[in-house]
């Protein structure tokens, strides 16, 4: 059997306006219909509710995603990262910053201008 190389569809990394009080960044991207999310010193010491971000059509997941990804931060009361549909969100609004990626599967069509 030979393999078969394909090019994937991909998008860059589109940074995505905070909600909520949250400060920091949160990139996405796309690679075929897996999305891929980098948080960069986020922090909800200010924020007013979990949601961090709205997830742009193109990103959003099928359902409810729990991600326990990749995180570092001094707040011990974050162990994971949730994608419902269109938020982005975290299980406290933590008042240390965060860094960490996550990523999960999409059904939704391929987006075709920015994020």
């Amino acid at each position: 059997m030979a393999w078969q190389i394909k090019r994937r569809q991909r998008t860059s990394w589109q940074e995505l306006p905070l909600s909520n009080g949250w400060t920091g960044r949160l990139l996405i991207k796309r690679v075929g219909s897996t999305v891929f999310v980098k948080a960069e010193a986020l922090n909800g010491a200010s924020a007013t509710s979990t949601v961090v971000a709205i997830v742009p059509s193109g990103f959003r997941a099928e359902g409810t995603v729990n991600e326990r990804g990749l995180l570092h931060t001094t707040a011990s009361a974050v162990s994971r990262w949730w994608c419902s549909g269109d938020a982005f969100s975290s299980p406290v609004a933590v008042s240390s910053p965060v860094y960490g990626s996550a990523s999960w599967d999409t059904l939704d069509p391929t987006p075709t201008g920015g994020a």
